[in-house]
């Protein structure tokens, strides 16, 4: 735990909570809804998990047909730059460094290439937006946490 201006600061729960459950909810999103010819998928056969990797997919399928487009397509991966800029929000003690906007700037970059061909995939502008406010909610909801009396880690 760290004080800062009066204010204890639990670096452990921030980092579960605005880091590692966005991460892992996104994750889930992909490995539940997302096209198994992604490279993971050839990952997972390699550690010799595909055979429960297929049985949850198979059991979650029918609920993809409730679910919008950008529930498995945009968001996990704005939950990826929400997750490393609250990240790096907590690595740098709440303050605001160019490096906050890396994970933005990542993203925004493989959508660009995708756009242009450089990568496979296809240039989503829904994509950019969720990373734009994925670099806006982590930068109000984690920020405060440090510059603020401000006891909640939510």
């Amino acid at each position: 735990m760290r004080e800062k201006r009066g204010v204890k600061i639990n670096k452990w729960k921030l980092t579960v909570f605005h880091c590692l459950i966005p991460l892992f909810l996104g994750g889930i999103m992909y490995i539940l809804f997302r096209s198994s010819g992604l490279r993971m998928f050839h990952w997972f056969s390699i550690l010799g998990l595909d055979s429960l990797i297929y049985s949850l997919r198979s059991i979650f399928s029918p609920f993809k047909n409730y679910l919008p487009y950008w529930t498995y397509c945009s968001l996990p991966d704005g939950l990826w730059v929400y997750a490393s800029t609250a990240a790096l929000l907590v690595f740098w003690n709440g303050k605001l460094t160019f490096w906050v906007i890396l994970p933005f700037l990542s993203g925004l970059f493989v959508e660009i290439a995708q756009g242009l061909h450089f990568f496979p995939g296809t240039f989503d502008t829904l994509d950019v937006l969720f990373y734009f406010f994925a670099l806006i909610l982590s930068v109000k909801i984690v920020l405060p946490k440090f510059t603020k009396n401000e006891s909640s880690i939510l």
